[in-house]
């Protein structure tokens, strides 16, 4: 069936010589699936496009991070980006998303 991958195991995605980059909160350190892809909205008639980047992360690697926590992301390149979690939305499959802003 479509799709039965994702329930078999999903360390492959968090394997930061394959998809994932290092992330880093309260001193730990733990791979995430990390998005920040430009999303087009329609504000008064007129159309913007703003990001919104998200890090995905194994439930079991973001126990006892909260709201405002610092997320630290480090970039393909080695540069790294500070994000503040703004949201913690549960997943599927052990899967937490954090929603992540420069503010």
């Amino acid at each position: 069936m479509p799709g039965d991958f994702l329930t078999e195991d999903l360390t492959e995605f968090f394997d930061p010589d394959e998809f994932a980059h290092y992330a880093t909160c309260k001193g730990e350190t733990f791979p995430v699936m990390y998005l920040n892809e430009y999303e087009a909205a329609e504000l008064f008639g007129l159309e913007i496009e703003s990001s919104r980047p998200i890090a995905i992360a194994m439930d079991d690697n973001v126990d006892g991070i909260a709201h405002e926590d610092t997320l630290t992301i480090q970039l393909l390149n080695k540069d790294t980006v500070d994000y503040k979690i703004k949201e913690i939305q549960k997943g599927q499959r052990g899967l937490k998303i954090l929603v992540l802003s420069k503010d």
